[in-house]
């Protein structure tokens, strides 16, 4: 991993990021090296796969797995419990309990998995097996289309089962318990056979797991007026901080990011935190003039996720330090994304600018 360095990118970093104490929440959010992975970088994976993992990173959908030096792996390739895929459930939907949950006979209160299965079982997306959940055991590709299925039933519009071509080995009449959510989550694209096989009783692995899951996100429904708040949301999003920073309210710019900002987009702003405010604790007098007339444009939008593209995004800024004066790139055009949180708000957890120079700037010392 490169090592972050002062000057010039760690003066110009006020153009995005606050400055000022990191509250309390930050404080117990991951830093950004645990949201580096080791085994999952672009050609390592299909393009699908490599995407999913990095929005489920990125929202602290998933967090990975960290070795003794602190470095995260994902281990795509390798398969996944029944407990593991309804934790990413819940977070991924952010999820809370709904009535009446069913009890379990090897989950008790305080068990690692008891609280995701607890949830889940509320909104009928697992049944167990046999009066208990079975949270170490591998999950197949079966059960994952039923709980996919399930879970989803109410926002993915699924297309009729008989309009689908069959799989040779989930004949008519076999696995009813699975048939329907296999057949529909098919018809839609979530889950995908091999040629004329759809090997319901393979466990499925972590990588296959997250593609599955992200296909059936980016497919829930909005309607026009939901879209249109959610790009108002990202919009003042913007335009508050630039208040802010105009004014130089850094305490007001922790709070802006603490409550609309979350994931790698607020671990970002975590570790550059306390770099900016040395340098600003050095006497440095900074000018920030923004251009508020940039765009708002919708990449995706469904119930759960979204990315926006904003351009024409540009802005003044010059920094003075010791008789030194130093300026910035122009360009803050970028790629947002977004995910709602378990209350129904959304909040900004990725950016990717299409400027080099500002894709330097945010990223200085990191490979994305």
């Amino acid at each position: 991993m490169k090592k972050f360095k002062r000057g010039l990118a760690v003066a110009l970093a006020a153009t995005l990021l606050p400055i000022g104490g990191i509250s309390s929440a930050y404080a117990a959010d991951k830093p950004v090296d645990l949201y580096i992975t080791q085994d999952v970088v672009p050609g390592s994976v299909n393009t699908e796969m490599y995407t999913s993992i990095q929005e489920f990173l990125y929202s602290n959908v998933i967090n990975g797995s960290i070795d003794k030096n602190g470095s995260v792996y994902i281990y795509p390739r390798n398969s996944i419990t029944r407990g593991e895929f309804v934790i990413m459930i819940v977070n991924a939907l952010g999820l809370k309990q709904k009535g009446n949950a069913m009890s379990f006979a090897d989950l008790k209160p305080g068990s690692a998995y008891y609280n995701a299965a607890t949830i889940a079982s509320s909104h009928g997306i697992i049944k167990g097996i046999g009066g208990k959940f079975a949270p170490g055991q591998k999950i197949t590709r079966a059960e994952i289309a039923v709980m996919v299925y399930r879970a989803f039933q109410s926002s993915v519009p699924f297309k009729d089962v008989t309009a689908t071509k069959g799989f040779t080995d989930v004949p008519a009449g076999s696995y009813p318990w699975a048939f329907e959510a296999i057949y529909k989550s098919a018809a839609n694209g979530i889950v995908k056979g091999s040629g004329t096989l759809f090997k319901p009783t393979d466990n499925a692995t972590r990588g296959e797991a997250i593609v599955m899951m992200n296909r059936a996100l980016h497919q829930e429904t909005m309607t026009a007026s939901e879209q249109t708040a959610a790009a108002t949301f990202l919009k003042n999003h913007i335009l508050k901080g630039q208040d802010l920073l105009v004014k130089q309210d850094f305490k007001g710019l922790t709070n802006l990011y603490d409550r609309e900002g979350t994931g790698f987009y607020r671990a970002v702003i975590n570790n550059y935190s306390t770099l900016v405010q040395d340098i600003m604790n050095e006497g440095a007098k900074m000018t920030y003039v923004p251009d508020q007339d940039f765009t708002v444009k919708p990449v995706y939008v469904s119930g759960h996720f979204a990315a926006f593209s904003v351009k024409d995004y540009t802005y003044s800024l010059t920094v003075e330090l010791n008789s030194s004066t130093m300026t910035a790139p122009k360009d803050a055009s970028a790629l947002y994304r977004m995910k709602k949180d378990s209350s129904g708000n959304w909040q900004v957890y990725d950016i990717q600018p299409y400027s080099d120079d500002y894709m330097n700037l945010i990223y200085f010392g990191y490979e994305r």
